[in-house]
This record gives C-alpha cells, structure tokens and sequence, in this order.
C-alpha cells in the first residue's frame, strides 16, 4: 500500500510535467552563472616576434653543423677518391714494373736536350727531330684507364699521334668523377687545352679536368721556361717527364713519401685548370693554400709567368677547411694541414732525400 507522502509526490510530478514551461525547467536547469561566448585568443605582436627570433636563432644554431656534415662527407669521398686513384696507380706498377710517367714528350733527343721538347727551327714543336716525330703524348692518368675502369676510353687513345690530335683529343673530353672533388664547384666543366679543336660548345671547353696532380719536385717541376717538364731523373719527386719511377728509386719508404695531392680549378666559367691527359703534377714551393691559389686568395696562374696552357700552375690547395687531401706511395690516403712546416713538406716531396719525417710533424 502506498503511503499518502508517495502518492502526493507521485501526483505532484505529473502537474509539473503537465505544463509545458515547468517542462522545459526540469529538462533544461536555469545556471545560476550564465555561459558568456568567448572569442578565440590570438597571438600578440611580441609573441609572434619572439617565436620568429627563437627560429632563427636554432636555425643559425642548425645550418653551420648541417654545413660542417657535408663538408666531411665531401672531404671523405674526396679522400677515397686518391685512394681509388692510388690502387689503380699501384695496379699498373705491378703489370709494368714502374708507375708511369708524369708526361710523355716523343721525339726527345737523347743527348744534352734532356728538358722539354726539341727545339725545332722556327720554333715548331710539330716537326722531326733526330729520333723521328717529336710530339707531346698524355699524363700520368691517361696511362692507367684501364685500372681505373675505363678500358673503353683508352681503346680511343693512339699514342702514335699527339694528345691534342683525334682521336685522343675527344678521349679527352672525358670527365672522370673519380678524380675530382666535390667540394671545388665548376670542376665538372671542360677547360682549356688548345686553340685547334674544341669537345664542347664554347673554343674554350677542350678537355676534362683533375683535382689529383702528381707530386714531381719540392721547388719547380719545370725546365727554366717554365712550360714543359722536366725529366724524372732531374725532379726529386715520384713523377716527372720522359721517366718512370719504380718502387725501388723511393728510397725514403712508399709510406714517407707523397705520390698524389689536390690541386683546385679556376672555378666555374673560368674554363682553367688542371687537364687529366695533360701535365698534372705540381710541386711544393709554395705550401698548400698559398696566395698563389684560389683558396689562398690568388689567382689560378703561375708565379713564374707561364701561361694556364701546358704550365706550371699554382701549388697544392683546396676548398677543404685548413688544408688538402693527398696519398702517400703506399697508396693510404691523408689530410696534410695547410700550416705544416714548409721543411717538413718538402720532405715528405723527395723519394731518396734521406731525411727522417715523424708522423706526427706530418698528419
């Protein structure tokens, strides 16, 4: 039985729900605090300044790290490429018993004339001299193609005929990755080599170049006009005109002697630099980096007075931080500081000189 509480409780809800206004109370509460919209809050001037300087600030914080990374991934292939360079090198000693020479000048005499090409009456470097047809052959890299993989190029050569006549004048056009570095920009365009003939569409695009030169003496690799080189026997390097350098003629140890170092072009639209099939080798008079050099604030030139063509150019340099990549005769490759001791450099030069080196006044 129901009480008369329950039933009084019961009777009073159906009137409240009867009513449509009491209905929408019970369903809808009145809040004592009624909800006010509110606009969303945006960003004030100071703040979106003070954002934008954070990002910078992590920005300039994040590029030069991002910078110095692929630096070192540049340096480190530019290392392994002397090292690629070096086997190959090592590679055509084994089957010919000598590395091959830094240049090949034909016709040479065999007497006195031991420096540059036979002087030929009225100047020509083309005609015949008493051992027959004087010409100038290919450098030090066009000897090892086929150790390096490009059996296809060198089947173009005829050493018969000189490097800027066909068909090794368009051999030469050839641009070869592995002997160049990435950190020097422009080095992937064809550079001057003669005025007879052209591989591309400007007179000046001839031939491919090389950030490899092959170390022939510590003060001047050249005969006294400063052109062409001289022969191994009077450089004191490990390469040289006319001449072959075996293991045995380094004397100081393949490991206390440098073989290969970096050289740099003349930078993109120069067209200037050092030619794979002409005569890459280099000595060390300078240093590395000097002011003779690009990355040492010079100029591509020779500081001598000999032209781009067929010269002496600057010394060893690069675009690395601080110094230049090179492979000793052991075919290891290294990192020579450009604020080495000059003494210590021109040691490190000569294959016989008989001076004792510490590996830490080196590397």
């Amino acid at each position: 039985m129901k009480t008369p509480y329950q039933t009084t409780s019961a009777a009073r809800t159906r009137r409240l729900n009867s009513h449509p206004r009491e209905r929408s109370r019970v369903a809808f509460p009145e809040s004592p605090h009624p909800r006010i919209p509110k606009c969303p809050r945006a960003f004030t001037l100071v703040e979106l300044l003070v954002v934008i300087t954070i990002i910078g600030v992590l920005i300039a914080l994040l590029l030069p790290a991002v910078q110095a990374a692929r630096e070192a991934a540049r340096r480190a292939q530019c290392a392994n490429n002397f090292h690629q360079v070096s086997v190959a090198l090592h590679n055509y000693a084994e089957k010919i018993g000598a590395f091959p020479p830094g240049y090949m000048h034909y016709g040479w005499s065999s007497d006195a004339v031991d420096c540059g090409p036979i002087p030929f009456p009225g100047g020509s470097n083309a005609g015949t001299g008493p051992n027959g047809p004087m010409y100038a052959g290919a450098g030090w890299f066009a000897f090892i193609l086929p150790q390096m993989e490009q059996q296809a190029v060198w089947n173009m050569f005829d050493f018969s005929v000189a490097a800027w006549n066909r068909p090794n004048f368009t051999a030469a056009g050839n641009i070869f990755p592995t002997i160049l570095c990435p950190s020097d920009a422009g080095n992937d365009e064809l550079i001057n080599y003669t005025n007879t003939g052209t591989n591309g569409v400007l007179p000046e695009e001839d031939v491919g170049q090389t950030n490899i030169a092959g170390v022939a003496d510590t003060l001047n690799w050249t005969c006294s006009e400063g052109s062409w080189a001289k022969t191994f026997g009077r450089n004191d390097g490990m390469f040289g005109g006319r001449g072959c350098c075996r293991v045995a003629d380094v004397a100081d140890g393949l490991s206390h002697t440098i073989m290969l170092i970096e050289v740099t072009g003349g930078g993109p639209g120069s067209h200037k630099g050092f030619s794979w099939v002409g005569q890459a080798m280099i000595d060390m008079e300078h240093g590395i980096n000097s002011d003779t050099t690009l990355p040492g604030g010079g100029e591509l030139s020779d500081p001598s007075g000999g032209t781009i063509w067929q010269s002496r150019l600057a010394g060893p340099s690069s675009w690395h931080p601080g110094g230049c990549n090179c492979a000793l005769g052991d075919g290891s490759a290294h990192f020579l500081y450009e604020d080495i001791d000059q003494s210590v450099l021109e040691a490190l030069t000569t294959r016989a000189g008989g001076e004792v080196i510490s590996a830490n006044a080196a590397f």
